[in-house]
């Protein structure tokens, strides 16, 4: 995966993290709460220009499309989102079962080192650093690892065409 792709996918992660109601916008306290848990502790004031910079509509909420303009990267098309509730028992199974997968020590969980082993299956080499905040954008409950859960509601969140 180019190295874009990535940086695009974990900045779409991290708007939807912060998008904690799922409306499609992020407020200025949802950014605040966002840029704390993931180490950015500047002043209120800078934050404050940036978002007024890019929040184009003055609406005082930033829109996936402004928020991604603002990161300096281009907003793709954002189909519909399918959420867990909604698949049907055959993917749920599927899932299940490529989670298993990946879950080579059988713990229940997947770690950095199984993800980054699937990706270099697959061709993909990516940093210890890059597969843990690969990891540390849906990890729900701060284990580090992902569980089950978080793998079903990751790839099912994730969005899906219509």
């Amino acid at each position: 995966m180019p190295a874009h792709l990535f940086e695009a996918a974990a900045y779409e992660a991290v708007f939807d993290e912060a998008d904690e109601d799922h409306d499609d916008f992020i407020s200025l306290k949802d950014l605040a709460k966002i840029c704390r848990k993931y180490k950015y502790f500047g002043p209120a004031t800078q934050l404050q220009r940036v978002f007024d910079r890019a929040d184009e509509n003055k609406d005082k909420k930033l829109s996936y499309e402004e928020y991604m303009i603002a990161m300096g990267l281009q907003p793709r098309i954002r189909p519909k989102k399918q959420q867990a509730e909604e698949a049907n028992p055959m993917q749920i199974r599927i899932l299940k079962e490529i989670f298993e997968a990946f879950d080579q020590d059988k713990n229940g969980v997947i770690d950095r080192e199984e993800l980054a082993q699937v990706f270099a299956e697959l061709g993909k080499t990516y940093s210890e650093k890059q597969v843990q905040r690969m990891i540390d954008l849906v990890d729900k409950d701060g284990t580090g690892t992902l569980d089950y859960e978080e793998f079903l509601q990751a790839v099912l969140s994730k969005h899906v065409a219509e």
